[in-house]
Parts: C-alpha cells; structure tokens; sequence
C-alpha cells in the first residue's frame, strides 16, 4: 500500500494485495527487461502516460523514477494512444523519446495494451492516469482482465 504525501494526486489507484496470481489469459508479448521490485516495494503499472510535460500520467511516472515513492517501482507503461494512433500526432514524438530514454536509462516496459501485462512477480498496483472518458475503461480492464484486483483504491485530485 503507497502512503507516500507526494502521490495525493494521483487519479485512481489499484492494488492488489497478493503475490503470485494465476492468471487465465497469457500474454502473447514476454516481456523479460522490467525491473523488479525491492523485497518491500510493488509493481507500479502507470496506465495512461499522456504527453511529456503535459500529462499527469507522465509526472507520476517522473515521482517514481526519481524514487519518490520508496514502497513502489514502475516497471511498466501502458500508453494506448501514444503507442497507437497518437503516435505521430502532436505529442507523439515527445513521448517516443521519453519512452525510449526511459527504457534504455530505468529498464521501464512500455506496452500498447493492458492485456499485454505479464503475469505479477510481486505485489502489483496500478496507477490509472488516463483521460476522464477513458478511467472506466481502464478501471474495468485493470480489475477484470489482467490485474484481478481483490481491493480497489480511488483516489481523485485534489481541487483547491
């Protein structure tokens, strides 16, 4: 569980309280870079990245690569429309080098699609930062498809 004061912010939270799942649906994609959690932290899976210097997604995923959050290690992005039809609009190749320098400096896994997780290697939580129309979606995936949350946590921004 993240406690940490400085992810007040983030959209919605899921995690999941287990190690081990078995999950029905294999990914067809193995993925063997990600880095693996410390004995004390999760899986930290961003799920909606957004453009550098301009989605939220994107700033969380700066908290947890400069260590911001010590119970948590990103080890995956999935970023469907940056790694689909948005890649050569506007933003899209801002995001490309983002995901290629985090890739090459972090070991991060970046993928198009939930269902394209593996199976967790530890406890695993999913940060949701997608647009306002698309959180549902994503939720419902997260919970039901790969991730089989047990608890779920939803968090909104703060509004001053």
């Amino acid at each position: 569980r993240i406690t940490d004061t400085s992810f007040d912010s983030f959209h919605a939270i899921i995690s999941v309280c287990h190690t081990n799942l078995s999950l029905s649906h294999q990914s067809q994609h193995h993925i063997e870079m990600a880095p693996t959690p410390g004995s004390n932290q999760c899986e930290i899976v961003l799920v909606g990245c957004g453009a550098p210097l301009r989605g939220m997604g994107w700033y969380h995923a700066q908290q947890l690569l400069n260590n911001e959050c010590p119970s948590g290690k990103l080890c995956y992005v999935v970023e469907p429309w940056f790694m689909g039809q948005g890649a050569t609009g506007p933003g899209g190749p801002e995001f490309t080098k983002f995901m290629e320098d985090t890739k090459r400096d972090h070991g991060v896994e970046f993928l198009s699609s939930i269902q394209d997780l593996p199976a967790p290697k530890a406890n695993r939580l999913a940060l949701i930062s997608g647009r306002t129309a698309d959180n549902p979606r994503l939720l419902q995936e997260a919970i039901g498809v790969r991730l089989r949350c047990k608890q779920k946590i939803i968090r909104f921004p703060k509004f001053s």
